[in-house]
Order: C-alpha cells, then structure tokens, then sequence
C-alpha cells in the first residue's frame, strides 16, 4: 500500500503502526540543519520559564533573554558552532539531580521526586532543535 502524503512538502506518511512511519523528505533534512537565525533563538528564549535554576555554570534565562542584540548574535554564532560540529560544551551532557519531597512520609523515597537542573545554553539549544522537529 502506498503511504499518504504528509502535510509537510517532500515528506510521505507510511501506514504500518497508529502513529505511522514519517519517511523524511529533502525540505525536512533542510529545515532541521539550517543556521540558528535569530528568529530561532528569540522564539525558543520567549518561550523559557524566567523562574527557573541555574545549572552548573549559574546562568539563568533571564539573563540571556535580557543580552543586547550584539551579544545575542554572539551566541547565536556559539549554538551554531555547536550544533555543525555536533558536539555539545562540556558539562552540557550532566545534570544536577535534586530529590524533592512531595508530601507524606520523608523517610519513604517514593514521596521524592527528582529534579534535573541543566545549563541554560543547553536548554536553549535543545528548544530551538525540538521547535524544529515539531514543525
């Protein structure tokens, strides 16, 4: 059976599971690894949380949402560099992991939950590429 077309132009929809098959077409591939613009990066920093902790290196969103232009696109020019060279900044691959009580017995761990706080260059980084994929 042939797949359906998909909304997006070049791709094609393959039937076989309920959420189907996407077979990736050539404006996907060029989507996904085109340059950060500073669309990308204003987008993806509106829609981070202010209110949230630093991780390892203490930035916070509000700091780099509050950045002039010019050091904005220097950053942009670092997420660039980043995402040709596939390679992440070190420290971005950990997370700090804190447990927080929930409620009820603090001797019982299954009333924790745990918290990762990550750097924010790498939350940033991974909001521009997950709006991609969403599109």
């Amino acid at each position: 059976m042939r797949g359906k077309k998909d909304r997006r132009e070049g791709g094609e929809r393959v039937e076989g599971n309920k959420l189907g098959e996407y077979r990736e077409g050539e404006n996907d591939r060029i989507e996904l690894n085109r340059d950060i613009d500073m669309y990308d990066l204003e987008k993806a920093l509106g829609k981070m949380k202010n209110n949230k902790a630093a991780g390892e290196d203490g930035l916070v969103t509000k700091f780099l949402k509050n950045l002039n232009k010019e050091w904005k696109e220097e950053l942009r020019e670092v997420l660039n560099g980043i995402f040709k060279e596939g390679k992440i900044l070190e420290g971005w691959e950990t997370a700090r992991i804190f447990p927080i009580h929930k409620g009820g017995d603090e001797e019982d761990a299954k009333n924790y939950r745990g918290v990762s706080l990550l750097d924010v260059g790498y939350k940033l980084l991974t909001n521009i590429m997950a709006g991609r994929l969403r599109k």
